[in-house]
Order: C-alpha cells, then structure tokens, then sequence
C-alpha cells in the first residue's frame, strides 16, 4: 500500500508464498515478460527477521518489494547488481517512509553485520561487498534511509528514486575502487 502511487494495482497483485527449501532467507521470483512475480520467504528465516524486531521483517518485504518495484514498473534488468540491490532499497525505504515506520531498528539490525569502521574487515567489505551481488551494508543503509527519508510526507515520482539509487550506486562503486587501491592484496575479491 506504500507505493501504491507509484506502482497502481501492480503492486496489489504481488504475492508472497512459503518456501521452506529457499536458500536464502527471502526473494523475488518470476519473469517480467509474463508477469508472474511473486515474493517467496523461508519461514524459519522470516519467523527469526521477526524475532529480531517486526521492522528487521518489514525491511526484507520493502526490499523485495522493491526488486519488484524496479523491474516489472520501471522495467530495469540486473546487469549492475549492486545498483539493483541500491535502487531496491531506495523504493522499499520509501514504501517504508509512506506508512511512517522508524528507520532506527532497521539500520541498528543491518549494521550490527558489519564490521568495525576502518578496520581492515570493513575496507574489505567496502571494496567487495557483503557477497558479489551486494555491496557493503553500510550502502544498503544509506539507501533504505535515502528512501525513507525522500517519502516521509508521500511518494516521490518514481524516477526520482531511481535516480537517487543510481547516484549511491556510482559512489558505492568509487569508494568500493578507492578501497581496493589501498588495499595491497591482488585477488581481494575473488572469495566474494
């Protein structure tokens, strides 16, 4: 219901289903040609999100919401992951920003994954990301805010968002090079 002004009945047509064999804890699913997605969930993982908080829950759904959001409405394929993973929180912090939700347990829960500040782990981690398809953490944080902070008092034309998820995409992609440069390791990144 968040983004409903930016997304119509598109968004009310999404569904979210149990899988209970998903490797990770949440996803998207489906195809855009046909437009069929659907949000799939591990219980056991979505059951521990909410433990941890009923906004650590709500983030991962305005995420995926969010991969949602930019690929079937704005149309854009993932051949820039982390650019997808930014332009996914930018949207799903707004969708969190419209229905007034705090970000405070949201950017407590993801940072509380990183490493301390300029220690070598979180250099690492800015230069890699948290895995290949996600950059460092502290970016899906400034995105989700970016969002959330952008529809505190209504949505924002979808392209704006958009083009706030490009821009942390650029910077993420900087610091994630000048990181790499002070580093001395070759393959820094290859375990990723």
């Amino acid at each position: 219901k968040g983004l409903e002004p930016a997304c119509g009945s598109e968004c009310r047509a999404l569904r979210a289903r149990a899988d209970p064999w998903l490797k990770w804890p949440m996803g998207l699913q489906g195809n855009r040609s046909r437009g069929d997605f659907v949000i799939v969930y591990r219980p056991d993982s979505f059951r521990a999100m909410i433990a941890g908080g009923e906004s650590v829950g709500l983030y991962g759904l305005a995420h995926e919401l969010g991969h949602f959001v930019d690929i079937a409405v704005a149309g854009h394929d993932y051949d820039d992951f982390w650019r997808g993973e930014l332009s996914a929180d930018v949207i799903g912090g707004c969708a969190y920003g419209t229905l007034g939700l705090p970000v405070e347990f949201v950017r407590a829960a993801l940072m509380a994954g990183t490493a301390p500040e300029d220690s070598v782990n979180s250099r690492i981690e800015l230069a890699c990301g948290s895995d290949r398809a996600h950059p460092a953490l502290r970016w899906h944080v400034a995105a989700f805010e970016t969002g959330t902070r952008l529809c505190r008092n209504g949505v924002v034309p979808l392209a704006r968002l958009e083009v706030q998820a490009d821009a942390l995409a650029r910077d993420a992609k900087h610091a994630a090079h000048v990181a790499r440069e002070s580093l001395p390791l070759k393959d820094l990144c290859r375990w990723r």
